[in-house]
């Protein structure tokens, strides 16, 4: 990396500067402050440094640096016997003026990289050479970095399962091979000078070509798009695509990103179809049916679920909290379960609803408006299910066949066919105290 310049003019500087002293005070004030490392030396022995030099080579101080026995602890030691040999020229008065950028090495032992410009000076009487030097370590680092990123971005290009391709106007003048493979192509080279417009569906090229217009005039990048483009073997292919501004070879062009989603639109319409399917048959069940996710909030509920909760219909929507249904129940006195016990209810119905019950729990809502029987599980990814079904029929029905019952002046009992005990009313225990802890429903006779 080293630059030499030949020149025959020897520079006479002193230590004191020019004669004057207003000149002398100020080219040594502009020496000591300079932001450029300034050395002189001679048989590599330090006879001048500014600060800037010992910052550079992490020296505490110029005076640090002119007590070393020698400057040549400024290279990696598998150079200073160039360097030294170099600098013995210089002292003989070569006329050689030397620019260049080498490795350096700090007082710790950090290698950096140093940009020097060395030539030949009067110094006390005798020759000497002094070198002007910037620490220009993160400059070639940044060089080094952008190489090697080139090396790895087009390898990443080539390598990229997404299609990488740039268009002028539309026409492609860059291709990587899935752009190749997603185009029906069998080389770049066969895609290179194609017109992308033509390759695009019909319905979809005036949005195309207005985005790629917009990209160029506003030097700037657009989001996925899906489209649909025409391969060389007359597939209509779904893909999604960005674009983004670059130079391309001095010309303004589009640099697009584009990926194959046809297999993800087969799956998402399966999975529509899937969902809606779900949906119907759960809209058409007799029974309220609720999903919630696994931290407890609405996910789904169908309509006969929102018919037993109408009185918290304004608030049931997908996303809110379980909890959040609970206490506005209660708090709209709309629970007949939590009357006189409203928080006790509310955390028996969060425990319930994180510890599902294998049975059914009964439930009356609107005062008796609907009872409710409840069986609720959770799913093994975490979330519940809970379906509800309307038995307030039911339970008048038994009411009124109770009441029935009860209003025989003899005792009565009914027995199913399985001879197992169905029913009976007080007057039948009446009649039988010896049956009163054995006589149970379900019973054989």
């Amino acid at each position: 990396m080293r630059k030499k310049h030949d020149t025959a003019d020897q520079r006479k500087i002193s230590p004191s500067g020019p004669e004057t002293g207003q000149s002398s005070d100020f080219f040594r004030l502009l020496i000591e402050t300079s932001n450029q490392g300034i050395l002189v030396h001679r048989d590599n022995k330090a006879l001048y440094a500014n600060a800037a030099l010992a910052k550079i080579y992490g020296y505490k101080s110029p005076a640090e640096i002119l007590a070393l026995e020698s400057t040549l602890v400024f290279f990696p030691e598998n150079d200073r016997s160039y360097r030294n040999g170099q600098h013995g020229k210089r002292l003989r008065r070569d006329g050689s003026e030397v620019e260049e950028i080498s490795e350096g090495l700090k007082k710790n032992g950090d290698v950096i990289w140093v940009a020097r410009r060395s030539f030949t000076i009067d110094w006390e009487g005798g020759t000497a050479v002094c070198s002007a030097r910037s620490d220009v370590t993160d400059q070639v680092n940044a060089e080094n970095a952008a190489r090697e990123s080139g090396e790895q971005y087009r390898a990443l290009v080539d390598n990229s399962a997404d299609a990488i391709y740039i268009h002028i106007d539309g026409e492609f003048v860059f291709a990587n091979p899935a752009a190749v493979k997603m185009f029906g192509f069998s080389s770049a080279e066969d895609l290179i000078g194609q017109d992308l417009f033509k390759r695009s569906h019909p319905d979809d090229r005036a949005i195309i070509e207005k985005r790629g217009k917009s990209v160029v005039k506003n030097k700037n990048s657009v989001e996925l798009l899906e489209q649909r483009i025409l391969t060389e073997d007359g597939r209509t292919v779904d893909v999604e695509a960005s674009a983004s501004f670059v130079m391309y070879k001095g010309a303004p062009a589009n640099l697009v990103i584009s990926r194959d989603i046809t297999s993800r639109k087969l799956t998402e319409a399966a999975l529509k179809r899937s969902e809606e399917r779900f949906q119907n048959a759960i809209e058409n069940l007799n029974d309220g049916f609720a999903l919630f996710d696994e931290e407890d909030r609405l996910v789904f509920c169908n309509d006969e679920y929102k018919v037993l909760h109408e009185h918290i219909g304004d608030i049931l929507e997908p996303g809110i909290p379980i909890e959040t249904m609970a206490r506005e129940g209660v708090k709209r006195g709309a629970i007949a379960d939590a009357k006189g016990r409203e928080e006790e209810y509310i955390q028996e119905r969060l425990s319930q609803h994180k510890n599902p019950s294998k049975g059914a729990v009964i439930r009356t809502y609107q005062n008796g408006k609907f009872i409710v029987s409840m069986r609720e599980s959770r799913t093994p990814d975490g979330e519940y299910v809970t379906v509800q079904t309307d038995i307030t029929e039911q339970v008048k029905t038994e009411n009124l066949l109770h009441e029935a019952v009860e209003s025989i002046p003899d005792g009565f009992a009914l027995y199913d066919d399985d001879d197992r005990l169905v029913l009976f009313n007080k007057n039948f225990l009446r009649g039988r105290p010896e049956l009163g802890e054995t006589l149970k429903l379900g019973v054989r006779f």
